[in-house]
């Protein structure tokens, strides 16, 4: 049953974001239009930097967009009208919002890559890769392969815990019989306070255990490999026991306390 879950919210994520893609990629040609004959004629530089600008907006903005897309879907169907719908399909509730959160997240890791895809396509040039070149030879070199593996699967699970405290933030919300979208902004706020406040006491009881690495925090000398990995293991840990938490508190809640709009 997950499976046509799966299928389901796809099509639907698939609808509204591939209009954004398309959109983006569109004016991404435009842009580049702009940009080629602007070089050629100076009367145009003016629209050529208003719609360079308005492009570059939108390259940030697509997944904010589609990131919001995801929570705001997630209520419109589990909470709103479409939730009685929802909610009388022959599933568990658990495959209910892994469904959703599973096509949420990678539509949301495919708006950062067609984002990366369509700056590059205006702004790709020598200039940009000696750039790139640049920032490799100065930082990135000191990564090794294991350290900037680590910290792209770290960085990807934060972006799949934040998704998944604000289901928690919506389904404690819910619970509340008025103002259910104020309670989940508040419930979000504590939850992201909480989480903030017990990363650091674990860093902080970790580096009791060892001095050296506080030494080494405190000269910001982050490039220390050894530490930094450290770092990086401990967040990615802490993530993902917040994220179990978030989805079976999520799960626990629309199982015993359903309270529909």
């Amino acid at each position: 049953m997950l499976g046509k879950l799966l299928k389901y919210d796809w099509k639907s994520f698939q609808k509204k974001c591939g209009i954004l893609f398309l959109g983006l990629f569109l004016l991404g040609l435009i842009t580049l239009a702009f940009r080629k004959i602007a070089g050629a004629n100076t009367i145009l530089s003016i629209p050529e930097g208003f719609i360079t600008g308005i492009y570059v907006i939108a390259l940030i903005g697509l997944p904010f967009l589609v990131f919001y897309y995801g929570f705001n879907y997630f209520y419109q169907t589990m909470i709103k009208d479409e939730g009685y719908l929802t909610h009388t399909l022959p599933v568990k509730k658990s495959s209910l919002i892994l469904s959703k959160g599973i096509v949420a997240n990678v539509f949301l890791l495919l708006s950062v890559m067609v984002s990366v895809g369509c700056f590059f396509l205006v702004f790709g040039n020598q200039e940009l890769l000696d750039g790139i070149v640049k920032l490799y030879d100065t930082f990135i070199k000191e990564f090794t392969l294991y350290s900037f593996i680590l910290t792209i699967v770290t960085m990807v699970v934060s972006f799949v815990i934040q998704y998944f405290m604000i289901t928690l933030s919506i389904a404690l919300g819910q619970t509340k019989n008025v103002k259910k979208g104020m309670y989940s902004f508040i419930y979000f706020f504590i939850l992201y306070t909480v989480s903030q406040i017990v990363a650091s006491l674990v860093i902080f009881g970790y580096a009791l255990f060892d001095s050296k690495m506080m030494t080494v925090i405190n000269n910001d000398n982050m490039m220390n490999m050894h530490y930094l990995n450290i770092l990086l293991w401990i967040g990615l840990i802490t993530n993902i026991i917040f994220g179990v938490t978030y989805y079976f508190g999520t799960v626990r809640l629309f199982e015993r306390k359903l309270n529909l709009e």
